[in-house]
């Protein structure tokens, strides 16, 4: 009797062989759905599976947009690549209209100080103006090209590829966790803990995306002032 007590009392607390509700703990928010996605790519030995709120998200802000979803999952280094990637087409987009911008800026300062001296001259300075803004929208032309460009591929990829990554996230943290806590009474809480969505981190998200956007947008008005 006393043998059988011993027994009971030494089996260690294990829940790693329960995967499917290692895996519905971890992930938390929309389990239910996420989890025939991950069955689908294991029994077809797949890397991608369509994931719609990424594909979305990416829809309306490019890589940010990916980024954001990442951040959403607690994925923070491919998030951080988005980012990168998001920052760069940001920034191709700026120098491709940097020089119409700038050019608009001076016609526009320039005719406006006319305007004030020479109140007569305001509509010939106003057409000056109305002429600039037909140069800058050649660069704009340039620039909504590439600004499709990058929504197409980050839709693509984010959409065929996020959950993939995500995947790969879940089984490595809950098979880590698994190894240092699977005897722990918290071994349950830690996989909450560790997985499950952050709106907090969502948010930071498009803070950053704002940020990186007004600072790259806001270079061209710095220089000309700068400038003048």
């Amino acid at each position: 009797m006393d043998d059988e007590n011993n027994s009971q009392k030494a089996e260690p607390y294990c829940e790693k062989d329960n995967t499917e509700e290692n895996i519905k703990t971890f992930v938390g928010k929309n389990s239910d759905k996420i989890l025939p996605k991950f069955l689908g790519m294991e029994l077809g030995a797949s890397r991608v599976s369509w994931c719609w709120p990424a594909a979305i998200l990416s829809l309306f802000f490019g890589f940010f947009g990916t980024a954001i979803w990442f951040f959403y999952r607690k994925l923070y280094k491919p998030a951080l690549i988005c980012v990168a990637i998001g920052t760069l087409f940001c920034a191709a987009n700026m120098i491709i209209t940097y020089d119409a911008t700038v050019s608009l800026l001076s016609q526009s300062f320039d005719a406006f100080k006319e305007i004030l001296l020479n109140p007569e001259n305001s509509i010939l300075e106003l057409q000056s103006i109305l002429e600039g803004f037909e140069t800058m929208s050649q660069g704009i032309n340039v620039e909504g090209i590439l600004s499709d460009i990058e929504t197409t591929l980050s839709v693509v990829l984010g959409g065929l590829f996020a959950l993939g990554i995500y995947r790969n996230h879940v089984n490595n943290k809950i098979e880590k966790i698994s190894m240092d806590y699977s005897q722990d009474v918290t071994f349950k809480a830690r996989l909450k803990y560790s997985g499950g969505v952050s709106g907090g981190m969502a948010f930071l998200g498009v803070v950053i995306m704002l940020a990186i956007t007004a600072v790259i947008e806001a270079i061209p008005v710095i220089m000309f002032f700068a400038l003048i």
